[in-house]
């Protein structure tokens, strides 16, 4: 992991956003979180619903609040705000028998949610500012569209030109599931976040549970060892700061060639995991981009969906190369 950071800069915040980071919950702070919840959702385990904590707010305020900064305090949250349901939904026109056919849907305790909504609304400001403008996935500011139009000016240029180029779309697999905390932590402080900050989320993902819902019936809870927790409010923040040194290392990584058209250099696009990679001269820069790759997935489990990544030609190039080693997709 160490090599890997060694090749690559990244920014981090000031210090005046790590002091707003890294302050003590406020009830103001939870008021504003209660407020922005939505209605008619599913409950978690405990069962107290979003209406609830509006209705109740003037009642639990204090509470929630010495109850998080307990939680601080000792490096742990309570055991009902670990905990997690998983419903199964079928996925439309899939065998009913097949495990893989059907969509768990994690449901976390509102008041857990409370507290990543008030880390996440801390965190979505500085965002902007240490992860680069090609990654539009859950930046504040930002619009998936702009890397669409990015793509079709791309396509069109080339189509008219007597350019060699390649899109590569990569799609990673299970890719909020796989992110090993260790590295995942690690990143949060190459960047600066403080340790306050740090420390709240390794709270949030010490010893997570769930279990599973099925008819009715609820399992025996299991303990989750990796992967950022689907329902959470901080969760896609945090996904897009594990993607962005992997991003950062294509960007600088002078073997794998982007795309030239005028005086903007094309290389990377991203929206979370959804990944579009732009070179010239292929033989040499896929290696590079294979190579990079499978280093960065050592050590932070992203793996690359084969079956959902495609190669796109561009201008004169009508098939993608030959390479060693080649393209796996």
């Amino acid at each position: 992991m160490e090599n890997f950071f060694s090749k690559i800069e990244l920014p981090t915040i000031s210090e005046e956003q790590k002091s707003l980071l890294n302050a003590p919950i406020t009830e103001e702070e939870i008021m504003s979180a209660i407020k922005n919840l939505q209605n008619g959702k599913a409950p978690g385990p405990d069962g107290f619903c979003s209406e609830f904590y509006k209705e109740f707010h003037g009642l639990i305020l204090e509470p929630l609040r010495d109850m998080f900064n307990h939680s601080f305090s000792n490096d742990q949250l309570p055991q009902t705000l670990r905990e997690a349901n998983i419903s199964l939904i079928l996925k439309k026109g899939k065998c009913p028998e097949s495990c893989s056919s059907y969509r768990p849907i994690s449901l976390l305790n509102v008041d857990r949610k409370l507290l990543s909504k008030i880390l996440a609304t801390r965190l979505e400001d500085s965002l902007p500012l240490i992860v680069k403008g090609d990654q539009t996935g859950f930046i504040k500011g930002r619009r998936s569209c702009n890397n669409v139009r990015r793509l079709l000016n791309v396509i069109e240029v080339y189509q008219q030109s007597a350019m060699d180029g390649l899109v590569l779309s990569l799609d990673a697999e299970k890719a909020f599931d796989r992110v090993e905390w260790s590295y995942l932590f690690f990143a949060l402080n190459k960047f600066g976040l403080g340790d306050n900050f740090i420390k709240w989320v390794k709270v949030l993902y010490d010893d997570p549970q769930a279990a599973v819902l099925t008819n009715g019936l609820r399992s025996n809870s299991f303990s989750i060892h990796r992967g950022t927790r689907q329902g959470c409010p901080l969760s896609p923040l945090l996904f897009a700061l594990v993607m962005e040194p992997l991003a950062e290392a294509i960007r600088v990584t002078p073997a794998i060639q982007g795309l030239l058209i005028g005086d903007v250099h094309h290389k990377i696009s991203l929206y979370a995991d959804d990944v579009l990679i732009f070179i010239s001269n292929p033989e040499t820069s896929i290696t590079s981009l294979i190579n990079t790759i499978e280093l960065f997935s050592e050590f932070s489990g992203y793996k690359i969906n084969l079956t959902k990544s495609e190669a796109m030609p561009l201008g004169n190039l009508h098939s993608v190369p030959n390479t060693s080693p080649p393209l796996p997709f």
